[in-house]
């Protein structure tokens, strides 16, 4: 579905999610079901000041190899548990990732080009 007339609409996006999703509400109250329920603000609501342990305890896992694993990488950090979500989303939408063969690669590669100019 798309949208293709044209309304007048203060286009704003507020900083705080609860006071977001009300002006939502109210720019399309015959959406608030969807706003509320089908929406990533519950995820953003309940995530958005936690860090991954928190977000790994809620997600309940058992597997002492897995938990070990993500606390390595994540929870030390103190990383968001909202960066970690949006970052996999990216991951798997492919509109992020990492380079291959590393960020090293890279420099050495402009490196090469910057020293070619001169």
């Amino acid at each position: 579905m798309g949208c293709a007339t044209s309304y007048s609409v203060e286009k704003s996006i507020r900083l705080d999610l609860d006071e977001w999703e009300e002006y939502l509400i109210n720019l399309a109250p015959e959406d608030e079901k969807s706003i509320r329920k089908r929406s990533l603000f519950p995820v953003l609501i309940k995530y958005g000041k936690r860090n991954c342990q928190e977000l790994f305890d809620d997600l309940g896992f058992k597997n002492h190899r897995l938990l070990y694993f993500l606390y390595e990488l994540f929870v030390g950090r103190d990383f968001s548990a909202i960066g970690f979500i949006v970052m996999f989303g990216w991951f798997h939408a492919k509109n992020a990732g990492y380079l291959l063969g590393g960020s090293s690669a890279m420099t050495q590669r402009m490196a090469e080009k910057f020293t070619s100019l001169a």
